[in-house]
């Protein structure tokens, strides 16, 4: 993993992503030889999971879940028009669900969503890439009508890309569960660490958020539950998550890339009132952002 990491760190290529990724969350092991055998079984274990909750009624458990699911996929990543499909987010609702049922100890929390889709962005995007014969990096192809394809995406291409999502969200989720389990501990431990680096690295940003009144609970916690895949646009968070991925302790490493991200706008924060601090940290103007603004933050992150 230190290898692969160490690689991902400065970015992967676009179609390298999957595999890269699908190496650093342990969806296939480092053993080259085994990785066939290995994914064609967890591809089986996740269609049989799927097929085993919908078999029967659901519980009022599970209605909770598929309820709050309800809410949340309409308004993930609806800024692109593959995330606005309904083949898409049927996909989303069932990793979300299965997921969800199987660890009922947090069942399904907001900001999970978030996590899915750029996990799903980069396992599809390839695979759309290919039917639709447009280069994986053309940004028309986020503007693809996924559901109006003639012929439709082959079945098994887009169970593939749900299962190969399932695992790598399940390994997420394993390394940052305290983010969404009971009274979010995870998340409120990160604000804290957020708050003592300001003050070490930036005292006066630290100093005109405190006299403006303004806590970072108020704009940084959808970041350190939605790991900034809210901030920048999708081709720049799975940019900026190569960088995560390949850091063991992503956790704690989000807390330095989320001061980075504060302190690159400090120049608009700093004689702003409260009322216009939290409306522009909660809005960046990061939707022309590129490929060197995300390097930038990394590096000052690093």
């Amino acid at each position: 993993r230190r290898v692969h990491g160490d690689l991902a760190w400065n970015g992967v290529p676009v179609l390298l992503r999957p595999v890269v990724w699908a190496l650093l969350f342990e969806v296939l092991p480092a053993s080259q030889a085994r990785r066939a055998a290995t994914l064609a079984k967890k591809r089986r274990e996740y269609s049989a999971s799927v097929a085993e909750l919908a078999s029967g009624p659901l519980t009022m458990f599970e209605e909770s879940i598929v309820v709050q699911i309800a809410k949340d996929l309409p308004r993930t990543s609806q800024e692109l028009p593959v995330f606005r499909s309904q083949t898409v987010q049927r996909a989303l609702e069932r990793v979300l669900f299965t997921w969800s049922v199987r660890h009922p100890a947090s069942g399904y929390v907001q900001g999970m969503n978030d996590i899915c889709a750029v996990l799903f962005f980069v396992n599809f995007m390839p695979v759309l890439a290919a039917r639709v014969g447009l280069a994986v990096t053309d940004p028309a192809l986020t503007l693809v009508d996924v559901d109006g394809l003639t012929p439709a995406l082959s079945g098994d291409a887009l169970t593939a890309v749900e299962a190969d999502t399932y695992w790598a969200f399940r390994f997420v989720l394993s390394k940052v569960h305290e983010n969404f389990t009971a009274d979010l501990p995870g998340v409120y431990r990160n604000l804290a660490r957020l708050d003592r680096l300001l003050k070490l690295a930036d005292e006066e940003l630290a100093s005109a958020l405190e006299a403006a009144g303004v806590q970072t609970l108020v704009f940084a916690f959808r970041w350190f539950t939605c790991f900034l895949v809210r901030e920048v646009p999708m081709v720049l968070a799975a940019r900026l998550w190569d960088s995560f991925a390949a850091e063991p302790g992503f956790n704690v490493f989000l807390v330095f890339v989320a001061a980075a991200l504060l302190r690159a706008h400090r120049a608009a924060v700093v004689g702003m009132d409260a009322e216009h601090i939290i409306l522009f940290l909660q809005t960046l103007p990061t939707s022309d952002w590129g490929p060197p603004e995300i390097d930038q933050l990394l590096s000052a992150a690093f």
